[in-house]
C-alpha cells in the first residue's frame, strides 16, 4: 500500500487532516534531501540540522502547496535554500584579517583594502537576482561543479553555465558603478590645524 500510494495522493491525505502521514513522505525524500544538502554545504554537521528545518518548513506550508506541483522538487527546493542560507551566514563571518595577502603578513592598509572590497563585494552579490545569486555562490564561493549545481538546483548545465556567466558580468558592472561613484563623491575637507603653542623655551628667547 506504502508503495503504491503516490506523493501527491499522500499531500492531498495530510491536507485532509491525516497529518501521520507527513512522516511517510519524509521516510521517502531524507536520504536523497541528506545527498543534496551534503553536497551545498560539505558540513556534516550541519546536514540533520538542514534537514528537521526543511521537514518543519515544508510541513508548515503543505498548504501552499497546489496544482500538478511535484513534493519531490518542492522540498528540495526548501532544503537547498536552507543550506544556502547556513552557507552564505558562515562566509559572512570569515575574518578578512585571516587572509594571506600576496604570500606575505597582512599589513593594517592591505587588511583595512581587503575589508573595503569585501564589503562592497558583497553588497553587489546582494543585489543579484536570486538565480544569479544562488548559481553563484554554489559554484565561486561553494566550489561545486557545474554539474553539482545543475543537480542541486534542478536546472540544465546549460542554464548553470549562463547562469554563471550573467552573475560575473552583473557583478563587475555593479562593482564598477560602485567605484564610479566613490570617485565621484566629493572629498571631505580637512581640518586645519591649529599652530602648536610656543615652548617655555622658545618664548624666553623672544
Amino acid at each position: 500500500m506504502s508503495e503504491s500510494i503516490t506523493d501527491e495522493q499522500l499531500v492531498d491525505h495530510i491536507k485532509e487532516g491525516r497529518v501521520a502521514l507527513f512522516e511517510m513522505l519524509m521516510y521517502r525524500h531524507t536520504e536523497r534531501l541528506r545527498k543534496v544538502v551534503r553536497s551545498v554545504l560539505k558540513d556534516e554537521a550541519q546536514v540533520d540540522d538542514v534537514l528537521q528545518e526543511t521537514f518543519m518548513r515544508a510541513f508548515s506550508h503543505l498548504s501552499e502547496l497546489e496544482g500538478t506541483a511535484k513534493f519531490g522538487g518542492w522540498v528540495t527546493r526548501i532544503a537547498v535554500n536552507e543550506a544556502i542560507w547556513r552557507k552564505r551566514r558562515a562566509v559572512d563571518q570569515v575574518d578578512v584579517t585571516e587572509l594571506d595577502i600576496g604570500g606575505r603578513e597582512a599589513g593594517p592598509e592591505d587588511v583595512a583594502a581587503s575589508k573595503q572590497l569585501g564589503e562592497r563585494l558583497e553588497q553587489a552579490v546582494e543585489q543579484l537576482p536570486d538565480i544569479y545569486k544562488d548559481v553563484f555562490m554554489l559554484r565561486t564561493v561553494d566550489g561545486l561543479s557545474v554539474a553539482e549545481t545543475s543537480w542541486v538546483l534542478g536546472v540544465s548545465e546549460e542554464a548553470v553555465r549562463t547562469r554563471a556567466f550573467r552573475a560575473h558580468e552583473l557583478l563587475r558592472d555593479l562593482l564598477s558603478e560602485a567605484n564610479e561613484a566613490r570617485r565621484r563623491r566629493p572629498a571631505t575637507p580637512r581640518t586645519p590645524r591649529a599652530p602648536a603653542a610656543p615652548t617655555p623655551e622658545f618664548a624666553a628667547r623672544n
